[in-house]
């Protein structure tokens, strides 16, 4: 059934209520506060009902994740677009994947999200966030060899970027490194592999 006024399915709407409670709980309170007697009481549903769509607080989690990632990679593209093609979306691409800081709720629930991949029914959704953010790299780089700013790459960079800024992402996370540093470690490893060569010039024979 769809409410008169905006053409959605109330279920929708209903589920659209609890993400945005979760989210909204995860960002003020942390994880750790979030209850499902909270999220039922700012959707304005009762547990029973919250449950009836989601089945588990796990799996509210999840889709809680997913549901934020796709408000961010709407944003991400919108900035990756505006900013010149090369180095500079590269540089845009970094900033917004890594963590803003050691409260980071985004990551906090990527954390907690992905230790449940293995639940058949909560991986493949995480595993579709991630290739979101793989394929907007890939875009990054190809768009950024056309215009000759970037050289070549191995086929396994991406894989091995998206490693290193993860392992990054912990240390900012537990604080034992300053996000700033983090950014030009990357960009300076990057600067490594993608940097082009200008071709070095025989000296003549004698």
């Amino acid at each position: 059934m769809e409410t008169k006024a905006t053409g959605v399915p109330r279920a929708a709407q209903a589920r659209d209520r609890v993400l945005r409670a979760a989210m909204d709980i995860i960002v003020e309170r942390g994880l750790d506060g979030v209850r499902l007697a909270e999220i039922a009481r700012r959707s304005n549903m009762s547990e029973g009902h919250v449950l009836y769509y989601f089945g588990t607080k796990d799996r509210i989690l999840v889709e809680t994740l997913v549901w934020s990632e796709a408000k961010l990679a709407r944003r991400r593209r919108g900035t990756i677009e505006r900013a010149e093609p090369g180095w500079a979306q590269l540089r845009v691409f970094i900033g917004q994947y890594l963590p803003r800081d050691y409260k980071d709720p985004y990551w906090a629930l990527w954390v907690e999200s992905w230790a449940r991949r293995h639940v058949a029914e909560l991986g493949v959704p995480l595993r579709a966030t991630a290739e979101a953010w793989e394929a907007d790299l890939l875009a990054i780089l190809d768009r950024g060899t056309e215009v000759g700013a970037f050289a070549a790459r191995l086929p396994t960079f991406t894989s091995r970027l998206v490693a290193l800024m993860n392992g990054f992402a912990v240390e900012i996370l537990e604080r034992t490194v300053r996000r700033d540093d983090v950014v030009e470690l990357v960009m300076e490893q990057c600067r490594i592999e993608l940097e082009p060569r200008t071709p070095r010039l025989r000296s003549p024979k004698r």
